[in-house]
């Protein structure tokens, strides 16, 4: 007596339902996962590009010029106090400037805040969905740029007696445009909102798309 290996002896019926069955149960556990956290990850990197231009755009923006009126302020008094008051007691002019120093500490504390951590958590987030890709790799080029000016304005020297108003006003005209040209990237990106494809997939939709080529011109040199 043959002992049977393989569902033949189901009705046809049954056997489309246990198929159709199982091929459900694979798409459930194995397939529907995979989609959904590869939608949750876009859906995040989608928000992740929308905050950054944002907060190029709004916030950024009003704590630079912060940074820069304070700077500006305190620089203007502190040399006006030196220069042109000295009969002003002082006590007086110690607590003046203390208090412009104070601010302007305030000051770039926030403005690092926002420039320095989360403009660069955010870009990170945003690259680390693709690092390789072309795009990505433009956008760490200009948060690269960005970051220098940051760096620099926050060792600018905000208690020099002698002020260089040429640098100063040359390190403004750098920051303008090192932050112009991030805006411009992400804006970019966010016209658009689509991740990055990885490379792998192109390079295998360009190896099929190769091979079929080949395959066709092989086919038309034997004939009919």
């Amino acid at each position: 007596m043959q002992t049977a290996t393989s569902l033949d002896w189901l009705p046809p019926a049954l056997l489309g339902a246990a198929l159709a069955l199982v091929a459900q149960l694979v798409i459930q556990r194995f397939v529907v996962p995979v989609v959904e956290a590869r939608k949750r990850r876009e859906d995040r990197w989608e928000r992740d590009v929308l905050a950054l231009g944002e907060l190029l755009t709004t916030e950024l923006p009003t704590r630079t010029e912060a940074v820069r009126r304070d700077l500006w302020l305190m620089h203007s008094v502190n040399a006006s106090l030196g220069a042109d008051h000295r009969h002003i007691d002082s006590v007086r002019r110690d607590q003046i400037v203390r208090e412009l120093r104070e601010k302007t500490e305030e000051s770039l504390t926030t403005y690092r805040a926002v420039a320095d951590t989360r403009v660069k958590w955010l870009v990170d987030r945003i690259v680390s969905i693709q690092p390789e890709a072309e795009r990505l790799i433009k956008l760490q080029a200009r948060w690269g740029g960005f970051h220098v000016g940051v760096i620099a304005l926050s060792l600018w020297d905000y208690v020099q007696e002698e002020f260089d108003e040429d640098k100063f006003r040359g390190h403004w005209v750098y920051e303008q445009a090192v932050t112009t040209a991030l805006t411009d990237e992400i804006t970019l990106l966010a016209r658009d909102l689509r991740p990055p494809r990885k490379a792998h997939f192109r390079k295998v939709g360009r190896t099929y798309a190769s091979a079929r080529s080949a395959l066709w011109r092989k086919r038309a040199k034997s004939g009919p």
